[in-house]
């Protein structure tokens, strides 16, 4: 009882220790993620995806979107940094969200570091349409910028209903909120 009582302190207090091997991801720009250690690496399904996870019981899912940006090369990243460091308006990112899907409630919105980066960080709950029906997804969202790239991790727990969405994110819970944390962005090339 008390080695199991030791380990969990252990994991709280560096959670990095009990989490899996990093994954090195090459294009558009060299990172590196390291996922839950039970978590497994699933195929991405949009082009900017670049690598993705699930839980075990595939209710919740991680991945990591680098997008490409030709307007933000020129940009130095003081200024980046100085662009994320408010939060975004929960208005503009239910707005966003409620143009691809359905039910959109913004829960809350912050700030968060991104690999060493400010970044702004979103709580959302919607529904999208699926073929077997209506799917729901709580997700955390952490977008952060460096010159050429707009980076977003998401994280967030499925489900058939509203209800099974929150159950989902609740019980990843700790795996949705630090997810973001174990990603680093290679300097330089």
């Amino acid at each position: 009882m008390n080695a199991a009582r030791n380990v969990i302190l252990l994991c709280s207090l560096w959670p990095s220790i009990c989490w899996a091997q990093p994954v090195t991801v090459a294009t558009p720009w060299p990172f590196s993620v390291t996922p839950p250690p039970t978590w497994t690496r699933a195929p991405t399904l949009t082009g900017n995806s670049r690598v993705k996870f699930v839980s075990p019981d595939k209710t919740a899912e991680c991945a990591v979107i680098v997008k490409e940006v030709a307007g933000l090369r020129a940009i130095a990243q003081s200024d980046l940094d100085q662009a994320m460091i408010q939060p975004v308006e929960p208005g503009e990112v239910a707005a966003n969200l409620s143009a691809r899907f359905n039910n959109v409630t913004v829960l809350s919105t912050s700030t968060a570091l991104l690999s060493g980066h400010p970044a702004q960080l979103a709580n959302s709950i919607y529904s999208m349409g699926s073929p077997s029906g209506e799917a729901w997804t709580q997700v955390l969202t952490v977008t952060a910028a460096t010159p050429g790239f707009v980076w977003t991790v998401t994280c967030g727990g499925m489900g058939a209903n509203r209800a099974a969405a929150e159950k989902a994110y609740s019980h990843w819970q700790f795996e949705v909120t630090t997810f973001h944390t174990h990603l680093m962005i290679q300097r330089g090339r």
